[in-house]
């Protein structure tokens, strides 16, 4: 058995993948199955992503945590907890887990605006490279004026003559 998720982590992804059938569900419940033991590519056939996309949340997930799901789908309530968590009964212990499990998020946030903020601004010298290099390629070379092809011509009829004057 894995140790990636703890115990509250264990609790949020169950409650993405119950009540969500997003890519977000898919991405929870392929996280469970890595933490119950499973591998990568069993993960990603169980939960119905690409392997590529089973490394991206596990790699998200290890830099992030639970910042890597929309903070709407982490919020823990207090029904879940009382459902998913039976040795716990005195409520008041389950409100300072509902809040330790919102700190957590919050102290998450800021990082994750700052880590998308950073993607967007790469994703968008990105685009303005690759848009660079396409219009060179399109911008062709101007025409020559009329005067230029003539004088050209006059260059290579001139040698033209040299060598024949020279036969």
């Amino acid at each position: 058995m894995s140790n990636l998720l703890n115990q509250n982590d264990k609790v949020v992804c169950e409650n993405i993948v119950k009540t969500s059938d997003s890519i977000d569900a898919k991405r929870a419940k392929a996280l469970l199955l890595i933490d119950e033991g499973n591998t990568q590519a069993k993960a990603a056939e169980s939960s119905t992503l690409s392997i590529g996309q089973v490394k991206y949340i596990l790699a998200k997930y290890k830099s992030i945590g639970l910042a890597s799901f929309p903070a709407e789908l982490t919020v823990l309530k207090e029904e879940t907890l009382l459902v998913e968590t039976k040795e716990d009964t005195d409520i008041s212990n389950l409100k300072d887990k509902i809040e330790d499990v919102k700190e957590i998020i919050a102290e998450k946030k800021p990082q994750v605006e700052k880590k998308l903020k950073t993607d967007k601004k790469i994703k968008k010298e990105k685009t303005d490279k690759k848009q660079i290099k396409e219009n060179s390629k399109k911008v062709k070379k101007a025409p020559m004026k009329k005067d230029k092809k003539d004088k050209k011509i006059k260059k290579i009829s001139k040698k033209k003559d040299k060598k024949n004057k020279k036969k």
